[in-house]
């Protein structure tokens, strides 16, 4: 219900202020998807096919998918098989992401969703995983949803399943199966080592969710977020959902940092 309030409001903005790029502030073409101008689009360094498939990262050209890259051999995301990504966390896509998180509402989301389902399917990121698959969204503790309103990841996540069914794949959007229970720090002003002690125990499975989720036949868990910086917020929440019995837990995220 809120997913749908949010897209017409957005609707009747469109049609009161005309869209302008998240990125630059340029002035966009009314009706259009009234993200990203295409001289920022341009801008944005698409990964490619040289990749990281643990962290989702770049790696050096010409290397391909690599199995591993320096950040991921020392600090790999804890319990995560596989990890896909869009971008490195750098302008314009940051700008992007912030807009998103500060006000920008779903004509963001549905603009990177529909980037990260078709990053999923370069990657094959869901290939070896049998039966359903559940997008979990990494949670935010309950005192920032509300004060924002809505979780970024979440509608990122909802967007992007969307698009995965048409793959014909059994894709269902599970935010609750894992929730965060306790405020943490911000994560940007700690180092790797700090980053792993303040999110620990921070977050919480549902065993009857996951349960159910099992028994249907579940075959594995996409967590999806905007930023991965260490890995340390995905790994932690691949660790606490591992605890209930998912095996199979992968990875997508819009900005690799």
């Amino acid at each position: 219900m809120i997913h749908a309030v949010r897209g017409l409001a957005d609707a009747a903005l469109d049609l009161l202020y005309p869209p302008h790029c998240l990125a630059c502030g340029t002035a966009l073409q009314a009706g259009g998807w009234g993200v990203c101008c295409p001289a920022c689009e341009e801008r944005i360094v698409w990964i490619g096919a040289d990749r990281c498939r643990r962290c989702g990262g770049p790696v050096a050209e010409g290397v391909g998918a690599a199995d591993g890259c320096p950040a991921c051999h020392s600090h790999p995301p804890a319990y995560v098989e596989q990890a896909c990504a869009l971008a490195p966390y750098e302008e314009p896509l940051r700008d992007v992401l912030l807009a998103l998180k500060f006000g920008a509402g779903l004509r963001a989301s549905d603009w990177l969703g529909e980037r990260l389902a078709m990053r999923i399917f370069e990657t094959e990121l869901l290939q070896g995983i049998e039966g359903p698959v559940a997008l979990v969204p990494v949670p935010l503790v309950r005192r920032d949803l509300g004060r924002r309103g809505f979780n970024q990841a979440e509608a990122i996540a909802r967007a992007a399943a969307g698009y995965l069914k048409a793959g014909r794949r059994r894709i269902s959007v599970e935010p609750g199966l894992l929730r965060k229970i306790r405020a943490t720090a911000p994560q940007a002003l700690l180092n790797r080592e700090a980053r792993r002690a303040n999110l620990a125990g921070a977050f919480a499975a549902d065993l009857k969710r996951a349960e159910a989720f099992l028994k249907g036949g579940g075959g594995g868990v996409v967590l999806v977020d905007d930023v991965m910086t260490t890995g340390s917020t995905v790994g932690e929440c691949a660790r606490t959902l591992h605890g209930v019995g998912l095996k199979a837990i992968r990875a997508a995220v819009v900005a690799r940092g």
